[in-house]
């Protein structure tokens, strides 16, 4: 059992009744779910709704990725789910940071990480028909999204909901029903090793897609606040202070798609300064 975070999406137990529960630091079992927001704004909590959903949330409110998540939450009879347009208060600027910065412990303590990798937005769902033959080249929008990128990092246990199949992957292991990915890593390996590649994180990190632009470093600071406990030195937007020296030396991959932001996002020394792919 791990601390629940501060707000969940309550199951139900007996019934199947939903609602927004308030944890008082006790301890559960939840899962995540991890999807594309997309064009289309999925059901959020607000200021003016959330005395609401803690009372009730409307099944036939929710889009199909949160019901499809909801029922395979519950077939692993996991009482709690937490998802981020319901569980922080959208429109409290001080509640979004609060919630956000707690990001990398959120997916690190859930039971299992649900993670929508075939939708490009809330109504894709998660599930969908399993071929006998299976596509060599998917595409997986989820992948594309910066915010989700620390999320699948840091979960322990992960379900990603493709195309065609379904792929397990956890501290130790990846496998997928085709037997096409088959990885085993041993888990302190696969955290030290984390420590030490942050300028491959970044690299891989710049090609990503966000909405808001000044998310360039919340985005990706829970996986910061995560690896400071393996290392003594600095976080300095985006940079370690032991690693300055080459660090400073970041370049763009391709200058000519590579702009700064109308809004400050971060020093100009920091590769977070700007939008586009860098490499170092």
């Amino acid at each position: 059992m791990r601390p629940l975070p501060t707000r969940v999406l309550d199951l139900g137990g007996e019934t199947p009744s939903l609602n927004i529960y308030e944890s008082r630091n006790e301890l559960g079992r939840y899962g995540c779910l991890s999807h594309c927001w997309g064009s289309s704004q999925p059901v959020i909590t607000e200021s003016s709704n959330l005395d609401r959903h803690k009372e009730r949330v409307e099944w036939s409110a929710l889009p199909k990725t949160f019901q499809d998540a909801i029922s395979f939450a519950r077939y692993l009879q996991i009482r709690f789910l937490w998802i981020d347009s319901l569980c922080i208060i959208q429109d409290n600027e001080a509640d979004w940071q609060r919630e956000s910065a707690k990001m990398a412990s959120i997916y690190q303590n859930a039971y299992v990480v649900l993670a929508a990798t075939r939708s490009s937005n809330a109504d894709g769902g998660c599930f969908s028909k399993t071929h006998t033959e299976y596509q060599a080249h998917e595409q997986f929008p989820l992948l594309t999204r910066a915010w989700t990128y620390q999320e699948l990092l840091l979960g322990a246990r992960i379900v990603h909901f493709a195309e065609h199949e379904l792929v397990w992957e956890c501290q130790e292991s990846t496998r997928c029903q085709c037997g096409g990915v088959k990885t085993d890593v041993y888990p302190l390996e696969r955290y030290s090793r984390l420590a030490k590649r942050w300028r491959a994180i970044v690299e891989e990190y710049s090609k990503l897609k966000l909405t808001c632009e000044k998310d360039k470093l919340p985005a990706l600071s829970g996986l910061a606040r995560y690896m400071q406990q393996y290392r003594t030195d600095r976080y300095l937007a985006g940079l370690w202070e032991d690693e300055l020296p080459i660090s400073l030396l970041w370049r763009p991959t391709e200058p000519g798609r590579t702009y700064r932001p109308s809004k400050y996002t971060a020093p100009s020394w920091s590769w977070a300064s700007v939008v586009g792919k860098i490499y170092f």
